[in-house]
């Protein structure tokens, strides 16, 4: 199913932003991986600078490589979780974005991500990673937001979509630069602003986002990593 076209394209567009207080996960080629592994969970540590760490880090199969800090006080000495979860199917209809057949997590060896179990061992039409965090031990006052998405080997326009789970009106394509796609990939990384992909402090296993292959022949592709940054709650 070709999904219709963003009504509100500008929250999309690509803007200059700081990186200084962002966080970036990178895949670790040690990672969990197989075709029975279809979740892979990460705790994060924030010391008492803010700086960010794998809580188990050093334990010889890490999951990512782990730089930047949070910016915020109420942010030290506290904790989140990651998970990704494989989809060897996703639904593209009433609920997009969800699982409807596991898939096992695929790693190359320089961590690249991709989906098994599948057409192939990247992320195939209607194939998918979705994005689960954890925020019970952070603070109430501070949210997690998912910022971008390092996608590489996108070979075509539209080949993917990336849906808000919560809110699932908020969606949009990617492809690479020039593709007229919703969001464009530069420099291997997608924006995601605009999907407002934040979880309050204190919410338990949030799945946040499905990232996906298009159905209409698009090609496929694999994600390298994401950038997480902290920002304050907004009280509805």
């Amino acid at each position: 199913m070709r999904l219709p076209p963003l009504c509100s394209l500008p929250f999309f567009v690509i803007f200059a932003y700081s990186l200084s207080a962002a966080v970036t996960l990178d895949s670790l080629g040690t990672g969990t991986e197989g075709s029975a592994k279809d979740t892979d969970t990460t705790i994060f540590s924030i010391d008492a600078s803010g700086k960010v760490a794998d809580s188990a880090a050093g334990r010889g199969f890490d999951d990512f490589e782990v730089t930047g800090r949070v910016a915020e006080v109420d942010g030290f000495n506290s904790t989140f979780s990651f998970t990704i979860r494989a989809a060897a199917r996703v639904d593209d209809s009433a609920d997009i974005g969800a699982i409807l057949k596991k898939g096992g997590i695929d790693r190359a060896g320089n961590g690249d991500i991709g989906v098994r179990d599948g057409d192939t061992i990247w992320i195939d039409a209607l194939e998918g990673i979705i994005i689960e965090i954890n925020t019970t031990g952070l603070d109430p006052s501070l949210s997690l937001r998912l910022l971008g998405i390092e996608i590489v080997f996108v070979g075509a326009p539209g080949v993917g979509t990336i849906v808000n789970r919560v809110n699932t009106d908020l969606r949009g394509t990617f492809g690479y630069r020039g593709s007229g796609a919703d969001m464009e990939v530069t420099n291997d990384i997608v924006y995601v602003h605009g999907l407002n992909l934040t979880v309050r402090g204190g919410e338990a296993d949030r799945e946040v986002a499905s990232i996906f292959g298009n159905d209409f022949g698009a090609g496929n592709f694999r994600i390298r990593g994401f950038i997480l940054d902290t920002v304050p709650t907004i009280e509805p």
